[in-house]
């Protein structure tokens, strides 16, 4: 019997096929980040276009795409120098993150305990009695007043104090809440943690950080931000003013000290996310606890971790931290789910917000943010209806409720289940007894703020 035979330009057509395919899926996928590159790199200079910010940098990556890292407008107006994705910005409160590191190492190594009383490590902590955890001041859970907020703050803010001295300031201030009652945002907290790592360690906060955080991250440019040093390709900061750009205020950069005293570039932030999230700077028990946020008093769950914010961004799972301080802005935020990081980093303060940039580039690589689903609420909007602590006040409107609070913009409040509301980013619950709430919880990330109705108001403003 004769066996059949393929004809060879059909054996030559079948093999090259799936070659053609590959070739052209790849053409696709170079085609779609090439187009998505070029809408992030529009949106990322549109500040300075705008004359908004004298400069910015940005990274977006996503697992091994970068799509874009690229810096816009100045880096330094007087000398005339454009902003490069290499030149060094402050980060300010991102800094808080790598603080929460650091100490979580030493959990690691068993030199720390993240329950323990913080004057088992730091006998002079001005707890006034209290029982203040470290976890805590982490978490920003502990009710310590925020030095920054204090009037004694301006007269000192530019001297270089030690970070011992500028702590002294909190002494016999009230706390804003019993410890784990609440939560409140408090650069204290952070101070007295980076005296933590220096007292456990043995070193100098800025040393350790270096050695056990920059290093393992690959991080080649960020260090602490020593105003005495010379930094290669430091930026100078600004204000965005009615009539153009000026020098922003002085402060010395011993201040902020652990709380938000760091430098570093927008393509470093991204390899310190990428090494953080990615298991090579702390093991799974100790990076479970940096991302899960805490409960209060009452079993309710903040949307903040232990240096990091938890909440949804973009309408998507998300770890994220600003910074803001004089003179520069800064936001960084890892979508695990998607392998997205983008950094944004200005050296302006002004209209133009780096949170707001990075949720309309993150939108442009993932997507539109997922809608709100509106959800019943049985019993109707009228008895949300009413004012809450000192300056709020709750309508209803054809779609859900209207939150105004003071000078602030108003937020349009639509029903994300049961007695919860949400604006997109924010979450609102109301307490209800007898058919009326009687109080309104916010969770704003930064602060979960509760608001009795009609009654003396019991809450932390966000930072």
């Amino acid at each position: 019997m004769r066996s059949a035979r393929r004809h060879p330009l059909l054996v030559a057509t079948a093999a090259a096929l799936p070659l053609a395919l590959a070739a052209a899926d790849a053409h696709a996928q170079a085609r779609d980040r090439a187009r998505a590159s070029a809408v992030v790199d529009s949106l990322a200079r549109s500040p300075v276009a705008a004359r908004q910010v004298a400069g910015l940098a940005v990274a977006v990556v996503r697992g091994r795409d970068t799509l874009l890292a690229r810096a816009y407008g100045s880096a330094d107006l007087e000398n005339d120098v454009p902003a490069t994705v290499g030149h060094v910005f402050q980060i300010a409160s991102i800094t808080k993150q790598f603080t929460a590191a650091a100490v979580l190492k030493l959990v690691e190594a068993g030199q720390v305990a993240l329950d323990d009383d913080v004057t088992r490590y730091l006998p002079d902590a001005p707890t006034q009695g209290r029982r203040v955890t470290v976890r805590q001041l982490l978490s920003h859970t502990s009710g310590m007043p925020d030095v920054a907020e204090l009037p004694a703050f301006q007269g000192v803010k530019r001297r270089d104090l030690a970070p011992d001295s500028l702590i002294a300031l909190v002494r016999g201030e009230p706390f804003y809440f019993p410890p784990g009652e609440q939560m409140r945002y408090s650069n204290t907290g952070y101070l007295l943690l980076g005296r933590l790592v220096e007292k456990v360690s043995g070193r100098p906060y800025a040393e350790y950080v270096a050695e056990a955080l920059f290093r393992p991250a690959g991080m080649t440019t960020s260090r602490d931000c020593d105003q005495r040093a010379l930094i290669p390709r430091r930026v100078t900061g600004y204000d965005h003013t009615p009539s153009g750009f000026q020098r922003a205020e002085f402060i010395s950069l011993r201040i902020p000290f652990a709380a938000g005293a760091l430098c570093s570039t927008a393509l470093d932030l991204v390899a310190w996310s990428r090494a953080l999230h990615g298991g090579r700077i702390l093991g799974p028990a100790a990076y479970a606890e940096m991302t899960r946020a805490p409960a209060i008093t009452g079993g309710r769950r903040t949307r903040y971790g232990l240096g990091l914010a938890t909440g949804a961004f973009a309408g998507r799972r998300a770890y994220h931290h600003g910074g803001d301080i004089q003179g520069f802005t800064s936001y960084l935020v890892h979508f695990p789910d998607d392998s997205l990081t983008v950094a944004v980093l200005m050296n302006t303060q002004g209209p133009a917000r780096p949170d707001a940039l990075a949720e309309r580039l993150a939108e442009a690589v993932l997507g539109a943010r997922p809608a709100v689903a509106g959800a019943a609420t049985p019993g109707g909007l009228s008895r949300f209806v009413g004012e809450y602590g000192d300056d709020v006040k709750v309508t209803a409107t054809e779609r859900g409720l209207r939150l105004e609070r003071g000078p602030m913009p108003p937020v349009e409040l639509h029903p994300a289940g049961g007695t919860t509301f949400t604006d997109g980013r924010s979450v609102y619950t109301f307490e209800p007894r007898d058919g009326a709430a009687t109080a309104l919880w916010a969770d704003l990330i930064w602060a979960v703020v509760r608001w009795d109705r009609k009654g003396e108001e019991r809450r932390a403003s966000a930072p």
